[in-house]
């Protein structure tokens, strides 16, 4: 048995001897290959995408694909031992060809490469689109991440078949609309819903928002998918009750799928209940009216010049048109010399040659056409539109005009000025033996001279009504604005021509600076400045022509005047620079108020000291018609505003307008209604403030009064003598105020656009393709030199949106006034770039400021830190102060904006080589995913949970292989010792 147990424990102990001694010989190549690490290490990957965002205050958010023209923001994040030398991202199914290299750049903090770009969308295909990124790095490793895109580039269809009034309550009444929604589209918003009021011909007047269906839930909102009938919407009174011209409606939708594309359906017009056709008075069979001579604005006539060398009594010539302008050089041709004379004699006019339109731009055109038919009738035997040299003085105008065939020279003294003799001709034919005067604008102070020249006792004998539609009798304050900066001069659109690149476009006629240099000497402008009468009967307290809020410029102005210019001879030594404060800018700085010419001011005095107090004889009836209700310069306020990027109290002096409502956007009512009323002059308000401007052309303003079918409608009835009713939006009283609370003026600096939307989606500003919109009920806006502005009513949310068009810095000034007066105004600053876009949210005033956000930023939120200033000293807290501001300067956050979810990325360290050269991971999204960065607070918690990595691995494996042979060396001893024991 002994024998046995010790043969048995000798082979256990040679088993143990032999394997101790295999194990000796093969486990150190085999800890030698398990401590070594792979040659190439793994590269870790993240990449996503952004749809795009579009804005709309009830319903905006992120589209769920998209479609041509999109933008697509990407990013991603990349860790790797090895060094990473190429990122690039395929994207030929969005329809770019080119591969798009990203910059590699190492974040050494975070320990990773961000990466990141936008996508602009060149396909029109429906689908899916997939984003390739490649991530290579120094080895030769790859890692491929693929995203996936929804393509949709087909519009909703949308259609609305039937609209019907469900009662007859009147005009305001439930409409029932009936049509369908596309069933086949995952999403459908409500983007637009309005109601379009029309004309008896079928033109657009204008539009008006639909009423709430039940608390918070807007027309249309709460629609199925497919068929619809009978809905019912309710019309909103404003603009309705503004336009009592209206005769038809209709429904304007336009839904908006998931990827941004808008379908519009229009309804069928339907016959306003309750409504009246506008047309022109019924004119009686043998009906007789007064011939009309009618005498246009400012710039309302065509100029034109002969070639050198041909006289003006030469029957032909060949003539170049100078006026309206196709560019510059057709300007300068128009320049005065400093008497007001005209440097070329050779100017000339034509007979009937006023300017009825431009392009789609209506100024007279429809109250020619309202002439024309009172002839062709037989009521009016002619009516003329007499065109004149507008540059000239007015005595220049009625007492020169030496006609040579078809041209007239108003540089020209003769014994028979045109328009005098235009007048005695019509008269001795008219069918009652005299003539009507309808005058717009300038042409109401050229008829007022006309009428003093020629006497009281041969206007009764000629004259029966003179009808002065939106004339400055005493003067207007833009003409300020205009002479001394270029305001509203600009040719063919002066509000976008400070702009980049369609700036060049809206100047091309005319600049502002070669503007300012035509008016500089131009008699036509001078008379146009506030007058005596203006100080003594328009000018109130509150509203002072010219205001220096400023403490660190026009020392020499603010110690000769104060703070304001109070009298016309105050104005009239600030514009010549009498008090030796400033000197004359050189032509291109139109933020420099230029220096302008004593004689013209000295004209300007003795012509306002005649046709101010001139009355007409007891026969002559006169109508003044004021436009009223559209936000109107009073004046100019010169003030110190934070230096862009300027230390702490450090600034800059800057000018910005002042406004008043009871205005035409031009012309003041009590300058337009100057006259006191008597038996026979009369007051009229036109209300403009129902006139929404629609796509740029249907608003009613000062240069398109005649356009107004209201006033068109007043002017056939005094024609026909009619005491009938007046049209609804002719008064002879002031209109009551619409918003008699609070207003907002936003003002924007600095290289970028202005826009504003309210809680529909309404836009006033420049729209996408060019035209400048006023949708928003309301608001109206314009230029003043570098400064853009919008004023809107204040009992309403709007974002607020500035777009960038070059790198530099913009500053936001929001002003609230309450009865035209400033109670309180923020300040904002931010930094722009090509395509950049900031926005602010506001909600009933500055109160209800939400946020200035970047919109283009997708990592952090600009957080506002308020810095109020008064008196120059910073401080903490609100201020009431009147003249106080409050600043606000934008502090970027660390915080992420969204923090999504991780999407893990490993690559197995036991993969063939294959396998580690490139490992392919897709995702496919149908949600927006946020871009992330370096400095999110994710990338911060994976560097303290993060994987362990194959380097990472070394150590403990080293340590594993050597425990695990020290113990089998143990093991070998303690087996040889027990052979030993039992020999």
């Amino acid at each position: 048995m002994n024998t046995i147990i010790s043969t048995f424990f000798r082979s256990l102990v040679s088993a143990f001897l032999l394997i101790s001694l295999i194990l000796e010989m093969i486990l150190p190549g085999i800890a030698e290959a398990a401590v070594t690490p792979p040659t190439d290490p793994p590269i870790y990957a993240e990449f996503n995408f952004t749809y795009p965002y579009w804005y709309h205050p009830v319903i905006g958010g992120g589209q769920d694909a998209v479609k041509f023209g999109d933008t697509v923001q990407t990013s991603g994040l990349v860790r790797s031992d090895a060094k990473i030398t190429s990122i690039t991202i395929d994207a030929t199914e969005l329809g770019i060809s080119e591969l798009i290299e990203y910059p590699v750049l190492y974040n050494p903090t975070e320990q990773l490469y961000p990466f990141g770009a936008a996508l602009h969308v060149r396909t029109h295909a429906n689908g899916t689109a997939k984003l390739r990124v490649t991530i290579i790095d120094e080895h030769g490793n790859k890692n491929i991440q693929v995203q996936t895109l929804k393509l949709d580039n087909t519009p909703a269809v949308i259609r609305i078949d039937d609209t019907r009034y469900a009662t007859t309550s009147g005009a305001t009444g439930t409409l029932l609309v009936s049509g369908s929604l596309d069933e086949n589209e995952t999403k459908l918003y409500a983007y637009d819903y309005r109601y379009v009021l029309y004309g008896a011909d079928h033109t657009e007047i204008d539009s008006g928002s639909l009423e709430q269906r039940a608390e918070g839930v807007q027309a249309f909102t709460d629609l199925p998918k497919g068929p619809f009938t009978d809905y019912s919407v309710r019309l909103g009174s404003y603009p309705l009750d503004r336009h009592p011209e209206a005769v038809y409606v209709a429904i304007r939708l336009v839904m908006r799928d998931g990827a941004g594309n808008d379908t519009v359906a229009f309804g069928p017009m339907v016959a306003l209940s309750g409504t009246t056709t506008p047309t022109l008075p019924e004119i009686p069979h043998g009906t007789g009216v007064s011939s009309v001579l009618f005498l246009p604005g400012i710039e309302g006539s065509r100029l034109y010049r002969t070639t050198d060398g041909c006289s003006p009594t030469q029957s032909s010539c060949v003539e170049q048109k100078l006026w309206d302008p196709s560019g510059t050089t057709d300007v300068r041709d128009l320049y005065l010399n400093e008497n007001g004379t005209s440097v070329r004699p050779d100017i000339y006019t034509k007979a009937g040659d006023s300017i009825n339109n431009v392009l789609l731009f209506k100024f007279y055109e429809s109250f020619a056409k309202d002439m024309d038919s009172f002839r062709s009738a037989g009521a009016m035997t002619e009516w003329r539109s007499v065109a004149y040299d507008w540059r000239l003085s007015l005595n220049d105008v009625v007492s020169k005009g030496a006609q040579h065939d078809s041209r007239i020279y108003y540089s020209e003294a003769t014994s028979t000025p045109y328009i005098v003799q235009t007048l005695r001709e019509l008269a001795s034919r008219s069918k009652t033996g005299k003539v009507t005067i309808v005058a717009h604008s300038n042409g109401g102070l050229v008829a007022k001279t006309l009428l003093e020249k020629i006497g009281a006792t041969e206007t009764a004998r000629l004259i029966d009504n003179v009808i002065l539609v939106g004339t400055p009798q005493s003067g207007a304050p833009q003409s300020i604005a205009g002479l001394l900066h270029g305001y509203g001069t600009a040719l063919p659109a002066d509000w976008c021509s400070t702009w980049a690149v369609v700036g060049a476009l809206c100047s091309k006629n005319v600049s502002r600076t070669r503007a300012r240099a035509l008016a500089e000497n131009m008699p036509g402008t001078y008379h146009l400045l506030p007058s005596l009468s203006y100080f003594d009967l328009v000018r109130d307290a509150l509203h002072p022509l010219i205001a220096f809020t400023t403490n660190n410029a026009y020392r020499a102005e603010r110690t000769a005047y104060g703070r304001t210019i109070d009298s016309e001879s105050e104005l009239f030594k600030f514009l010549t620079a009498q008090e030796g404060g400033r000197t004359k800018p050189i032509p291109s700085e139109l933020s420099k108020p230029n220096v302008l010419n004593a004689l013209l001011l000295s004209y300007t005095h003795d012509t306002h000291g005649v046709i101010d107090a001139w009355t007409p004889p007891p026969s002559v009836q006169v109508y003044q018609i004021g436009g009223w209700g559209i936000d109107t310069l009073s004046g100019i306020e010169y003030y110190d505003r934070k230096k862009p990027s300027g230390a702490p109290g450090e600034t800059v002096v800057a000018y910005r307008p002042a406004f008043v409502e009871d205005g035409d956007a031009t012309v003041p009512i009590p300058s337009a209604l100057l006259m006191p009323v008597a038996s026979n002059v009369k007051r009229y308000w036109l209300d403009l403030s129902g006139s929404a401007l629609l796509a740029s052309l249907a608003g009613i303003r000062h240069a398109n009064l005649l356009e107004s079918d209201q006033l068109r409608v007043f002017i056939g009835n005094i024609l026909l003598a009619k005491q009938t009713t007046l049209p609804r939006s002719i008064t002879t009283t002031q209109p009551a105020t619409i918003n008699p609370k609070k207003k907002l003026l936003f003002m924007l600096r600095g290289p970028a656009t202005l826009h504003a939307y309210d809680r529909n989606g309404r836009h006033t500003g420049q729209s996408v393709d060019g035209p400048l919109e006023e949708s928003i009920p309301g608001t109206t806006y314009g230029e003043i030199g570098e400064t853009k502005y919008i004023l809107a009513v204040a009992d309403d949310t709007y974002q607020i949106v500035a777009r960038g068009f070059e790198a530099g810095i913009a500053s936001l000034e929001i002003e609230e006034q309450s009865e035209d007066t400033s109670i309180a105004s923020s300040t904002y600053e931010t930094t722009t770039s090509m395509s950049s876009e900031v926005s602010l949210t506001i909600t009933n005033g500055i109160e209800g400021t939400i946020g200035f956000e970047d919109t283009e930023s997708t990592s952090t939120i600009p957080v506002l830190s308020p810095i109020q200033e008064e008196n120059g000293e910073r401080h903490s807290g609100k201020s009431s102060s009147l003249h106080s501001t409050s600043s606000t300067e934008l502090i970027i956050s660390e915080t992420p904006r969204h923090v999504p979810a991780p999407v893990s990325i490993e690559i197995p360290v036991g993969s063939d080589a294959e396998t580690a050269k490139e490992e392919v991971v897709s995702t496919t999204s149908t949600s927006s995913v946020v871009p992330l960065t370096a400095s999110t607070e994710l990338s911060v918690s994976r560097k303290r949970n993060s994987r362990m990595t194959a380097s990472a691995l070394v150590p403990v494996q080293d340590f594993v292989y050597e425990l695990l042979a020290a113990i089998l060396k143990l093991l070998s001893s303690i087996l040889s010792l027990i052979s030993s024991i039992w020999k």
